[in-house]
């Protein structure tokens, strides 16, 4: 699993600094490639670390963690960016700017 999270980590820092479409793509193809393959993997991992009793119970903890996690993150990024912006939102890794009304 944590040779999966390096190409994530190349295809977030692509995505943030390049302002070519095709790395849009490219980086969305990677992340979505290594999620996949981090998610099934887990399912041995969660075997593998806890045991095969209560497997349902421990990979579904395991599994839920990741949602909720990104839930949080982005409720919290959302927050603090209203407290910091007041006249423009830039988009990272674009250059779209939106004026707020």
């Amino acid at each position: 699993m944590g040779a999966m999270t390096t190409p994530m980590c190349g295809a977030f820092f692509l995505l943030v600094v390049s302002r070519l479409e095709l790395a849009l793509y490219i980086s969305t193809a990677v992340i979505g490639v290594c999620t996949g393959a981090i998610t099934s993997i887990s399912v041995s991992a969660t075997t593998e670390l806890f045991g095969a009793k209560n497997f349902g119970v421990n990979h579904n903890i395991l599994v839920s963690n990741i949602p909720m996690g990104r839930s949080c993150l982005g409720t919290w990024q959302r927050c603090s960016t209203r407290e910091e912006e007041e006249e423009e939102r830039i988009a990272w890794g674009r250059s779209a700017t939106k004026q707020l009304s």
